[in-house]
């Protein structure tokens, strides 16, 4: 039946692969469908801090500091939890978004506010 000992190692192989793909489908697929369910949040979040734009409105979360630029520049004002916010842009890590307040206009955290769901009229 079988000739040599590298035929044996196939049989090995196929044997050990077909042992993998029960594995990856039974335990695999659910492990997979877990991890996209926690990310779906994140992932939420992520979509709505790239949509924003110059009608976008979003509502601080925690009092922060606007700075002139994204990152260490000087602080131009500061925004209060619940104020809302024109979101002008965000960066392409969306860690800083360029917002305005009133007369103050400026940079913030793209953790510090979230996206209001309400159309502006």
């Amino acid at each position: 039946m079988f000739t040599g000992i590298g035929e044996w190692y196939t049989v090995a192989e196929l044997v050990i692969s077909a042992r993998l793909m029960i594995f990856v489908r039974h335990i695999g697929i659910p492990i997979l469908t877990a991890a996209i369910a926690l990310l779906m949040p994140a992932l939420s979040q992520a979509a709505e801090h790239a949509k924003a734009g110059p009608d976008t409105k979003g509502s601080v979360l925690s009092a922060t500091d606007v700075y002139a630029g994204p990152g260490p520049y000087p602080i131009l004002g500061r925004v209060k939890r619940g104020d809302t916010v024109e979101i002008d842009s965000c960066d392409s890590g969306r860690n800083w978004c360029l917002i305005g307040s009133g007369k103050l206009r400026g940079w913030i955290s793209g953790n510090a506010f979230e996206i209001s769901t309400k159309k502006r009229k």
